[in-house]
C-alpha cells in the first residue's frame, strides 16, 4: 500500500510540473538590426596610443590609434580594433577575436551616410562563459566615423544593432522570437536592457519594426494571442531564453492600413470625454507625438507644432467632416494655453498613457476613415544593402494628407 501511494504522489508531481515548467526556445540565427529598429546607444570609443590587449600581426602604418570594443563575458577583453584619424578614415577590426591582425583583410561594408560621417558594418567572434563552458557566437557590430569641427578630427563610436533569432514551443505551437540588447554589450541576460519580437499575432512572422504590434520594450510581459508570458530566464550569449504563462489580456492591436482602429475611451484636455468610435462617419486624423513642443508651451516653435499647425490649415476647407486628435506621449500639455490654440478648430488633445500603450507608439500618424479602418499611416520599412538591413520611417506630408482626406470626404 505505501508503494502505491509514493507512485500516486510522484505521478501527480510529474503531471504538475509541466504546467508551471518554463518553455525554453533556442535563437541559434544571428541576424544584424536596422538601427532604425531600437533606441540601442551608440558609445564613444576611447582611443589610446598603443593597444589595449595583446596583439599579434602587423605593425601599424602611419598614425593610429587603437580602442577595444568590450564584448561578451568570457577572459578576452573585447574586440580590438585600429583607427586611422585621416580625411577619409579607415579601421582594422581583429573580425575573429584571435589578437592577430595579420589575418584580418580591412575590409568591411562602408557607407558614407553624411558629408563627413561613416559607418561601417561587421560580424566579430565575441567568447562567451555559459555554464562553465567557454564559446565563441557572432555578433554584429558597427562603426560610425564623425567628423567634429571644434578638434578638426573625426569621433568614432560603436555600437551593438544584433538580433539572436529562433523559435520557442508554446501551447504545442513553434513561435518565432527574436531579442536584442540595447547595451551594445553583447551581452543578453539583463532582462531590463532586452527588447523582445515575438509571433504575437501567430502569421508565422515576426514584425520587428518601430511601432509593430510584436515589439515589446525591456520590463513588460510578452503577447502570443490572449496568453502573456514572462521572461525568466536568458543566457548571456543570447542563443537560449525562457518564458513562463503570465495570465491573459486581449490581443494586441494590430496598426496597418485595412485594419480597424482600436477603439478607445478617454477625456480631453478641455474636460470633455469621448470614445473614438464617436466620430464614425467622419474621417479622424490621429497625431501621437512626444510632445506639443519642447517646452510645454503650445504656441512656441517645434517639429511637432510645426506639422500640426500644417496638417490643421490644409484640412480647414474640409470642416466638420474631419476630426484631429492629437496624443501628446510624453509631456502634458498646459490646458489653458492648449485651449487657446484649439480654439474653434476641431482639434482635440489628448494626454492619455493608456492609449499610448493600446497603439504602442510614441510618434506617428494614422488617417481613419469613415468606418474607423486606417486608411493610410507613417510607416517604417526597410531593406537590404550591402547585405545588411537599413531601416527608414516614412512620414505622410502635408499634400499627401490634405490628398487622401480628399477622396475620402467627397
Amino acid at each position: 500500500m505505501p508503494r502505491i501511494i509514493v507512485c500516486l504522489i510522484l505521478f501527480a508531481i510529474v503531471s504538475i510540473v509541466p504546467v508551471f515548467a518554463d518553455q525554453v526556445g533556442y535563437l541559434g540565427e544571428m541576424r544584424p538590426w536596422p538601427m532604425l529598429c531600437a533606441g540601442v546607444p551608440i558609445l564613444p570609443l576611447d582611443l589610446s596610443d598603443s593597444p589595449l590587449e595583446t596583439l599579434v600581426g602587423p605593425v601599424c602604418a602611419g598614425e593610429c590609434s587603437y580602442a577595444l570594443i568590450p564584448v561578451g563575458n568570457g577572459n578576452d577583453p573585447g574586440i580590438s580594433v585600429v583607427i586611422w584619424n585621416e580625411e577619409n578614415p579607415r579601421i582594422l577590426v581583429d573580425t575573429n577575436n584571435n589578437e592577430d591582425l595579420g589575418d584580418e583583410s580591412g575590409v568591411y561594408a562602408r557607407e558614407q551616410i553624411f558629408l563627413h560621417a561613416f559607418t561601417w558594418s561587421f560580424n566579430v567572434d565575441v567568447e562567451y562563459e555559459v555554464k562553465g563552458t567557454v564559446h565563441t557566437v557572432p555578433y554584429h557590430l558597427s562603426i560610425i566615423a564623425d567628423y567634429s569641427y571644434e578638434t578638426e578630427k573625426y569621433r568614432f563610436l560603436a555600437g551593438g544593432f544584433c538580433q539572436r533569432r529562433g523559435g520557442i514551443e508554446l501551447s504545442g505551437s513553434f513561435v518565432p522570437i527574436a531579442i536584442t540588447d540595447l547595451s551594445s554589450t553583447a551581452r543578453y541576460n539583463d532582462v531590463s536592457q532586452l527588447v523582445v519580437a515575438i509571433d504575437t499575432d501567430g502569421d508565422g512572422k515576426l514584425d520587428t519594426l518601430p511601432g509593430s504590434h510584436e515589439v515589446y520594450k525591456p520590463g513588460g510581459p510578452l503577447q502570443v494571442g490572449d496568453v502573456l508570458y514572462e521572461i525568466t530566464y536568458v543566457s548571456v550569449d543570447g542563443r537560449t531564453i525562457a518564458l513562463k504563462e503570465a495570465g491573459a489580456a486581449i490581443p494586441r492591436a494590430i496598426l496597418k492600413p485595412g485594419r480597424q482602429v482600436p477603439d478607445f475611451a478617454t477625456v480631453a484636455i478641455g474636460g470633455s470625454s469621448f470614445w473614438l468610435s464617436d466620430f464614425l462617419g467622419k474621417v479622424v486624423i490621429l497625431l501621437f507625438q512626444p510632445r506639443v513642443n519642447e517646452n510645454g508651451c503650445v504656441n512656441c516653435p517645434s517639429t511637432g507644432y510645426d506639422r500640426l499647425t500644417a496638417i490643421s490649415k490644409g484640412l480647414e476647407e474640409f470642416g466638420n467632416e474631419v476630426v484631429i486628435i492629437v496624443v501628446a506621449t510624453e509631456k502634458k500639455p498646459v490646458q489653458e494655453q492648449w485651449l487657446a490654440y484649439i480654439e474653434g478648430s476641431n482639434i482635440l488633445g489628448v494626454w492619455d498613457p493608456a492609449v499610448t500603450e493600446l497603439y504602442h507608439s510614441k510618434s506617428g500618424l494614422l488617417i481613419v476613415d469613415q468606418h474607423g479602418v486606417i486608411k493610410a499611416m507613417d510607416e517604417a520599412w526597410f531593406t537590404y544593402k550591402q547585405g545588411r538591413p537599413k531601416g527608414y520611417y516614412y512620414r505622410l506630408n502635408e499634400i499627401e494628407i490634405c490628398d487622401i482626406v480628399g477622396n475620402l470626404v467627397k
